[in-house]
């Protein structure tokens, strides 16, 4: 019997693959699709509603009351009662700054290869795309942990958020009813890199990927992405190892 490390592991893994590296930049901005718990409300209060001490606590126990439940919003003709909705939603992010996850671009992707009808097509591509592939990411976007793809400016620092008011309303069994969300973004301009691998022997040929990749900057990425948010450009695509260039 023998014995094989991680990194032993990682090579063989590593062999088995083509990997596509992306250099990107947010178009429109990256929405923040995440449940903000007090620590967000906390950040959402402070530089949003730029309150302090116990303002700025009573406003905090206000917003988590109103996030996990509704209030009814009557008119003052006093006929039709609307339910109101209210929720404070985040960015990721850790002491480095703002990042989006591996799992969020391996979506889009995949939504992207399902949009050309690459699973459809070609037998065996979803698996590769949702389970053989990896994410990970790489230049100034890593910093320490793989999965974190960190956004950055043009001098590699992390970038700013804030915080925007998305209205909507919908109709729903029980009546109208209207959401208010603020949402932390980071705007147009900043930078992501990441590298994806998929199976040397996949079906998916050198044009199927950049044609994945051209829709997926279409799809976009976050929330709000019904409202356009989200879109991003690729600057540079790099291609390193297809063991088929084009379709026939």
């Amino acid at each position: 019997m023998s014995t094989y490390s991680t990194l032993d592991l990682e090579e063989a893994y590593s062999g088995l693959t083509i990997v596509v590296k992306a250099d990107c930049e947010f178009v429109r901005e990256l929405v923040g699709g995440l449940p903000a718990g007090r620590d967000g409300v906390e950040l959402f209060v402070k530089y949003h509603l730029k309150l302090e001490g116990s303002a700025a606590e009573e406003a905090v126990n206000r917003i988590l009351d109103e996030e996990v439940g509704e209030k009814d919003v009557t008119p003052e003709e006093g006929e039709v009662k609307e339910k109101e909705s209210y929720g404070v939603s985040i960015i990721r992010s850790d002491k480095v700054g703002p990042f989006i996850g591996d799992w969020m671009v391996k979506a889009n992707l995949k939504v992207a290869a399902s949009r050309i009808g690459l699973f459809k097509t070609k037998h065996g591509t979803k698996g590769d795309f949702a389970e053989f592939a990896r994410v990970r990411a790489i230049g100034n976007s890593l910093n320490g942990k793989p999965w974190a793809i960190h956004l950055h400016d043009k001098e590699g620092k992390s970038v700013a958020t804030k915080f925007e008011t998305l209205r909507g309303r919908v109709q729903t069994p029980a009546g109208p009813k209207s959401i208010v969300h603020d949402c932390q973004i980071v705007e147009p301009g900043a930078l992501f890199s990441f590298e994806w691998r998929i199976p040397k022997d996949s079906k998916a040929t050198e044009e199927d990927i950049v044609k994945t990749f051209a829709v997926a900057q279409q799809v976009g990425l976050g929330s709000a992405r019904s409202l356009e948010r989200g879109k991003y450009k690729i600057l540079k695509l790099d291609i390193q190892e297809s063991s088929k260039k084009k379709s026939k």
